[in-house]
């Protein structure tokens, strides 16, 4: 069984702006967009049977909201 150890993503309408963004600053090359239906898909083209995800929340104030997401 495969397992994807490490994603992120976002709601669909921040996931855009991120992904934007860490590709301005020069990060590693994403993989698609950083939505859930974008990782679903990926999961399901490449077998992939788990995952564990994280969202990251840039400010203090979008904490909560970001861990809602995921919840």
């Amino acid at each position: 069984m495969v397992i994807d150890s490490h994603n992120h993503i976002y709601p669909d309408k921040v996931a855009l702006v991120v992904q934007k963004m860490m590709e301005t600053r020069g990060g590693e090359p994403l993989h698609g967009l950083l939505t859930a239906s974008a990782l679903r898909q990926n999961m399901i083209e490449n077998r992939v049977k788990a995952g564990v995800i994280f969202c990251i929340a840039e400010k203090a104030s979008v904490v909560h909201a970001a861990n809602d997401f995921l919840f």
